[in-house]
């Protein structure tokens, strides 16, 4: 992604942020790999997964959430899977489960029942308010310059407000394409719920940068290239 559009340069010039691209490879690995264990049951694919999900979780907290999102996608867009699908689907989330028990414990002991180390306990203020001056983290719009910035900065309120109203039109369009059963529902779930799903964290934290939107870009570029399969690029693609 840096090479084709060199945007979010701080997660390779800064080298603590290189922790958001690794978070982000071996998400997407652990989805891959799911996926593939899902379908033909080899331990292998299991194994290759709990494992970067164990890289992923102690690298960047922002993995937590590829296993919903696996889990959503099934439920959504694959729901009638052979039982004997479902029986490995499951197996695998209590592979889930033992890791992030084992994430939970190992935070536990390095920061303590403290509430100001924990999730909920960084709120750098100047931070938010000179990166909330972006509108890109709003809409996917890159790159971050200073071409994309609110002319005043609304307030946190409004911001909020209008992430929430873009995230209930997605719902509303994955809902309906589902329930309609279109082949555009996976685009709309990759390109669109995928987004807003994994900058939930952004409002949890109260503070983010560039560089935390790898692994919502990387919905993006799934869903377009599901939407271009579907268009009438498809012929094209396939050939």
């Amino acid at each position: 992604l840096f090479a084709v559009h060199p945007t979010h340069v701080e997660t390779v010039s800064w080298i603590t942020g290189r922790a958001d691209l690794l978070g982000t490879f071996a998400g997407v690995a652990f989805f891959a790999a799911g996926e593939a264990y899902a379908a033909d049951g080899r331990r292998r694919h299991a194994g290759f997964a709990l494992g970067a999900f164990l890289v992923g979780v102690f690298t960047k907290e922002f993995c937590l959430t590829v296993p919903l999102l696996l889990g959503l996608r099934w439920v959504l867009l694959d729901f009638r899977a052979a039982r004997d699908v479902w029986l490995r689907r499951a197996w695998l989330f209590v592979g889930v489960l033992v890791v992030v028990a084992l994430y939970a414990g190992a935070r536990r002991a390095a920061f303590g029942s403290d509430p100001t180390t924990g999730f909920f306990g960084w709120n750098d203020g100047p931070a938010w308010a000179r990166q909330a001056a972006y509108w890109g983290w709003l809409f996917p719009i890159l790159p971050f310059t200073t071409g994309e910035e609110w002319a005043k900065l609304p307030h946190f309120t409004v911001l909020r407000g209008l992430w929430l109203a873009c995230a209930g039109l997605v719902l509303v369009a994955l809902a309906v394409s589902v329930a309609k059963r279109r082949r555009y529902a996976p685009a709309i779930f990759f390109g669109g719920f995928w987004w807003f799903a994994t900058t939930i964290g952004l409002f949890v934290v109260v503070y983010f940068s560039p560089r935390h939107l790898y692994l919502p870009t990387v919905g993006i570029a799934l869903g377009l290239g599901l939407a271009l399969a579907h268009g009438r690029w498809s012929r094209a693609i396939a050939t």
